[in-house]
């Protein structure tokens, strides 16, 4: 499996590709497939309660093409993490974290590519603040193990075999 490399800005807080020699730099892992998988924003249903949702317009964002995919029920791209913006770092946000980072990265066990996808979350001083942190361990078919994560900055750490 290969996909473009995802490379995160922490100015821009966004993903970009990765140019090499004018060509764009392909990532043989599954660290593109996490990235994507929790920074995309899923769509909002009518029970979650979205940050922010004072203003008249309601945005329960998502991909355009989950509303119209009806192939699979309930495979929607990206994670309900956006939902946590701005959220006290507390016991209950951190489960919902998790609950949600697992959330996202499932299609990878439903589609054959894991065996097994575990994540785990915790409650991190930065600063003078507390952020919540996840990392996903993924456990290949193979039986490696994938460990990914981001720092407080949001750089992506790869630890594992994942070529």
């Amino acid at each position: 499996m290969t996909d473009i490399k995802i490379r995160w800005d922490t100015g821009l807080m966004e993903g970009d590709f990765i140019f090499e020699d004018n060509d764009l730099v392909t990532d043989d892992g599954l660290g593109t497939a996490v990235l994507i998988s929790w920074f995309s924003d899923q769509r909002a249903t009518d029970d979650d309660i979205i940050p922010n949702a004072d203003s008249e317009f309601i945005d329960k964002r998502g991909w355009w093409g989950d509303l119209v995919d009806v192939t699979v029920k309930n495979d929607q791209i990206g994670s309900k993490l956006w939902l946590l913006d701005r959220s006290k770092t507390n016991e209950e946000n951190l489960n919902k974290a998790i609950e949600y980072g697992k959330a996202a990265l499932d299609w990878m066990k439903q589609d054959g590519i894991v065996k097994a996808v575990d994540v785990i979350g915790e409650r991190l001083k930065y600063n003078q603040d507390y952020i919540l942190a996840l990392q996903a361990v993924l456990t290949k078919v193979d039986g490696n193990k994938l460990n990914v994560s981001f720092d407080p900055e949001w750089f992506a750490t790869l630890d594992g075999d994942y070529n």
